[in-house]
């Protein structure tokens, strides 16, 4: 773990459902412990914050703690974070039968996860902020429009328009999961050549890849099937909630273009391009968060 940063003892799996329980890790500054708290609420555990309301940081789809290690420090300096991992992660507690039931890795599964980690940390509306990375940002776009709870203000990273896979990619949707580790380095040279901005110092491609190198293979298959009919969520201009847009020039896979025309349907949101999608895991990347953060607090 980065000398910065430490978890705090609050971590601790939350029961979203009746056949999964998701990791929700506290991170707070490594400075002196903070006191303890006679609250039930998790949040009041942590150091004080800079922020007046914690907030819950979703990582993108397969997306490992470690590529956050430059991003988190900072934003842990001036938040209590929530740090919340998705269904189809090692981390997840699920039953032993869920591959066998249908939706259960659709995106509308994951906002109702959210749902429910919001409710189990006891934060009301507009108590709290929400932050994420691609799919983590598209999780955020779905709740903000089907939510019950308003954040304060919302930043989405480079959210996408589906998550379609190649069509040389779908066999693997329906052949034993195991398949998964010989067609790995077939993903990764896709990926490289295709989707990725290779050419720039912050690729994310090392990301990505580290990513594919810890993912479970029937979970990643249940999940690649559950997002195969993804789109972006209607109403979108109904979203009164302050967003910050994040969109990468360079970036294949996650189009600026996409992110522009979302911003464009928020009537309450702010437009940033950046140029590689590696910045998004950086620690000028969390500044410029709370910053946007600062001015609704």
């Amino acid at each position: 773990m980065h000398r910065d940063i430490r978890i705090d003892p609050a971590s601790k799996l939350i029961t979203v459902s009746e056949r999964v329980s998701l990791r929700v890790l506290s991170f707070r500054k490594r400075l002196k412990p903070a006191a303890a708290s006679a609250s039930k609420r998790i949040h009041s555990e942590l150091k004080q914050p800079k922020l007046l309301y914690p907030v819950i940081f979703i990582p993108g789809w397969i997306s490992h703690l470690k590529s956050w290690l430059d991003f988190l420090p900072v934003l842990t300096a001036d938040s209590s974070v929530y740090y919340m991992d998705t269904r189809e992660k090692p981390s997840a507690g699920l039953s032993k039968d869920i591959i066998k039931y249908a939706g259960e890795f659709t995106m509308e599964k994951h906002a109702d996860d959210l749902e429910a980690v919001i409710n189990a940390l006891g934060l009301q509306d507009k108590e709290f902020y929400l932050a994420g990375s691609s799919m983590g940002a598209n999780i955020i776009l779905r709740y903000l429009v089907q939510g019950k709870k308003n954040p304060r203000a919302a930043a989405a990273l480079i959210p996408n328009l589906n998550f379609k896979i190649p069509a040389w990619g779908v066999p693997f949707l329906y052949l034993p999961a195991r398949i998964y580790y010989l067609i790995k380095p077939v993903i990764k040279f896709y990926l490289y050549l295709f989707k990725s901005d290779r050419g720039s110092e912050k690729s994310m491609l090392h990301y990505i890849f580290y990513g594919l190198d810890t993912a479970e293979p029937e979970r990643l298959q249940a999940s690649a099937k559950g997002m195969q009919s993804y789109t972006l969520p209607g109403k979108l201009e109904r979203v009164n909630a302050p967003c910050l847009l994040v969109g990468s020039r360079l970036d294949r896979m996650h189009l600026s273009s996409t992110v522009r025309k979302i911003s464009n349907k928020m009537p309450n949101s702010e437009y940033l391009e950046i140029d590689a999608s590696g910045e998004t895991h950086t620690a000028g990347m969390a500044e410029k968060i709370i910053e946007y953060f600062k001015m609704y607090d």
